[in-house]
């Protein structure tokens, strides 16, 4: 690199590219290496604020949980059922029970176990005399709740017994492992208990602290421990760990490192507990360390990469442009061998120059004076002036007007004349037809393009006589005998008296086209009319409202009289052909987009429907060809609405008969062919229900009758209609019909 850098002089491109590419590495480099020092520099405390976070989080999370844990308990614990309940099993045992308010209680308790927010595993509520709970699932035994739902040895049967302890708070207790269902499955638990001083009955929660601790967890390799009183242990993630072993806490500092590693204290303000969060700091280091390697490396391999692309883009630039500029000098310029697209146009636009260079020296050199005066004749007649050579070339001082000629073509009659992309040279040709018909009544009068369809004349006059007149008059008649292929606008400016003035002429005569009628005939503008264009562009709100409900019903009748009273409405408000186009625009969008909405595939009418458009002239054009697509569009929705009526009596007729099969939306949609998703939108937009919601509706509708007629068990009917679990089949007929299969049994024997 050194060597080729010693062929260059410093005021060179490749050298100045080359330098600039090295000052914005050095300055990226620097930022980096500043960056990567203040990171290392601030890491620990933002590791300390970071952790502090987290663990008063913790706190407020728990601290929470034990204020809503309360409350619920306390709204339990003086719910008016339980002394019902409490008063019967004193008289009479379990036997007496009203099992109303059994399956009450019973609801209730399963609503706050299955809250997430409440992380309750289970709540219980304790008949201390009568030695039994009631639970989310049922009422039970207080040994077989606690030998084997909810065994553990940190608390036996006696414990739950027990007759002291008695309080009026919320008391929690440390929190341990309890084998559920006779130990083949575990679950750590931390019991809070609300036992006041006599009550015949406590309320007791279970509450799952993997559940909780799920949601809190900090950083990986972070112990969390709970203390009550600073020593008694409710909760630790480290099992073996000694919570007597962590340091001692004075209550005041939030945090301190001893022995490699970081303590976070916290106290809870509702329940007094203590928080700790142990965070070995070697693990930080480690991670620390390995991103400083990778940084480090990542650096380096970013500063080699900069400097190698640096040099090379910097040569694939200067090389092109120094073997260009070696050869404008001389008579074909040397080839320019780059992958740089924008270089190879340079080299062919060089190319190209040099040789129209030759050319043209070759042409003055012989024929100097004919090729003066071709140019003024080419200037004259160019169909792309643009205004300020117009202004230039051709207004001189006295009176005259501007005529601008406003061409609209129908592209499907162009199309027959085969003249391909000559739109602008079929404009110069009407052009001298123009200048030939206005010279006949003024001579001194020049006709000019000035875009591909739109001409200018300016005409020396010093009145808009009848002669004016009359000359647009003929002009009209010649120009009407083309209608079948474009039709002219012609916008008569105001007689101007200087050059000055024909940039306000030529502006005026252009917002005079604006007021254009629909019509099919060539139209002369002299004055701009007040109340032309007044109406509003497009469709009102109304007419798109009422259109849209038409075609969504699918009723092409309906669809043309609500066009024909949109064209009708636009035509009292004596509208422009701009706001008729603009209306037709609307309707067709409206068009396509209800068609789209149903999913249906859109009419051929639509691919060619801005060329039909181009083609409209009049009203009764447009009313032809919207009439044509609307009619078209309202067919195709209204059989893709029969074609799904027809897909949803397939639909009922299947589930019906295959109810109490294993059946899905997937197998469903398989079996008629359709895909999931398409099927489960149509279902939901026929009937307002989803799919599981009709097949529950008919599986319900079968579990009555055979509740009804048959004197099978309900686990019987729940198998027979479709449900293998006897639990889903409860909660869904209680969801459908608001009471258990078991009451809906019973109630309808009383009635019959």
């Amino acid at each position: 690199m050194l060597a080729y850098l010693r062929k260059y002089k410093p005021n060179s491109l490749f050298y100045k590219l080359l330098f600039h590419f090295f000052a914005v590495i050095l300055l990226l480099t620097s930022y980096n290496a500043w960056s990567l020092t203040y990171y290392n520099r601030s890491v620990d405390s933002e590791v300390v604020t970071y952790n502090r976070t987290i663990i008063r989080n913790t706190v407020d999370s728990l601290e929470h949980q034990f204020t809503v844990w309360q409350g619920l308990l306390l709204s339990l614990q003086f719910d008016e059922r339980l002394p019902q309940l409490a008063q019967q099993g004193r008289e009479n045992g379990k036997a007496s029970l009203d099992y109303t308010l059994v399956n009450q209680v019973i609801g209730q308790l399963r609503s706050l176990s299955s809250n997430p927010s409440y992380l309750f595993d289970n709540v219980m509520v304790h008949f201390k005399q009568l030695g039994f709970f009631l639970d989310k699932e049922s009422l039970i035994d207080a040994d077989r709740m606690f030998e084997h739902y909810y065994a553990s040895d940190s608390y036996p049967l006696a414990y739950w017994l027990r007759k002291d302890g008695l309080t009026s708070d919320l008391t929690p207790s440390p929190a341990r492992l309890f084998r559920m269902d006779a130990g083949n499955r575990t679950r750590l638990l931390m019991p809070v208990e609300l036992n006041l001083p006599g009550s015949a009955w406590s309320i007791v929660g279970m509450v799952n602290m993997d559940r909780w601790y799920a949601g809190t967890r900090g950083i990986a390799d972070s112990q969390l421990f709970i203390l009550k009183n600073g020593t008694q242990s409710l909760f630790q993630t480290a099992p073996d760990a000694e919570p007597a072993a962590l340091p001692a806490w004075d209550g005041v500092s939030r945090w301190q490192l001893l022995e490699d590693t970081y303590y976070f204290y916290e106290r809870g303000d509702e329940t007094g507990f203590t928080y700790v969060t142990a965070i070995p700091r070697s693990r930080m280091n480690a991670n620390l360390s390995r991103m400083n390697w990778l940084a480090l490396g990542l650096f380096t391999a970013t500063l080699l990469f900069g400097v190698l692309a640096s040099f090379l883009f910097s040569r694939s630039i200067n090389r092109p442009l120094k073997q260009m500029m070696a050869g404008i000098g001389s008579a074909e310029p040397v080839a320019a061998r780059t992958s740089i697209r924008e270089f190879n146009a340079i080299y062919e636009q060089i190319s190209s120059l040099l040789r129209e260079k030759d050319q043209i020296s070759q042409k003055l050199t012989s024929s100097k004076s004919l090729l003066t005066h071709y140019s003024y004749m080419a200037r004259l007649k160019n169909l792309y002036l643009h205004l300020r050579e117009a202004k230039e070339l051709l207004i001189a001082e006295g009176a005259y007007l501007v005529v601008v000629h406003q061409l609209r073509y129908r592209p499907s009659r162009l199309r027959t004349l085969n003249l391909g992309d000559s739109l602008s040279k079929t404009t110069g040709s009407v052009g001298d037809l123009i200048d030939l018909t206005i010279r006949q009544s003024y001579p001194v009068s020049y006709t000019i393009q000035m875009e591909s369809d739109q001409l200018l004349t300016v005409l020396y006059t010093n009145e808009r006589s009848e002669q004016l007149a009359a000359c647009l008059g003929e002009l009209k008649r010649v120009l009407d005998q083309d209608t079948g292929y474009y039709v002219a606008t012609l916008a008569v400016s105001p007689l101007t008296t200087s050059s000055a003035g024909f940039h306000q002429a030529y502006e005026e005569a252009i917002h005079l086209l604006k007021q254009a009628r629909p019509l099919g005939e060539t139209q002369i503008l002299w004055e701009p009319r007040e109340a032309n264009g007044s109406g509003p562009i497009g469709l009102t709100a109304d007419q798109e409202q009422a259109l849209a409900v038409q075609l969504q019903a699918g009723h092409a009748a309906g669809c043309l009289q609500q066009l024909d009273r949109i064209l009708q409405e636009l035509g009292r408000g004596d509208s422009t052909a701009h706001q008729l186009r603009r209306a037709a625009e609307a309707i067709a969008g409206l068009a396509r987009r209800t068609v789209e909405q149903t999913r249906a595939e859109l009419p051929e009418a639509f691919a060619g429907m801005p060329d039909v458009l181009d083609d409209c002239f009049t009203a009764e054009e447009y009313q032809a060809a919207l009439g044509a697509l609307l009619t078209e569009s309202a067919d195709t929705i209204r059989c893709k609405r029969e074609e799904n009526s027809d897909l949803m009596h397939m639909v009922r007729a299947y589930l019906e008969t295959h109810y109490a099969d294993e059946i899905s939306l997937d197998s469903l949609a398989d079996r008629l062919q359709l895909t999931p998703n398409y099927l489960s939108m149509t279902i939901k937009e026929r009937t307002g229900k989803t799919f599981s919601e009709q097949l529950n509706e008919i599986r319900i509708a079968k579990a009555k009758e055979l509740l009804e007629q048959t004197k099978m068990t309900i686990q019987e009917v729940g198998e027979r209609i479709g449900y293998r679990n006897a639990t889903s089949f409860n909660r869904m007929f209680k969801k459908e019909t608001g009471m258990p299969p078991g009451d809906y049994r019973k109630t309808v024997l009383r009635s019959g």
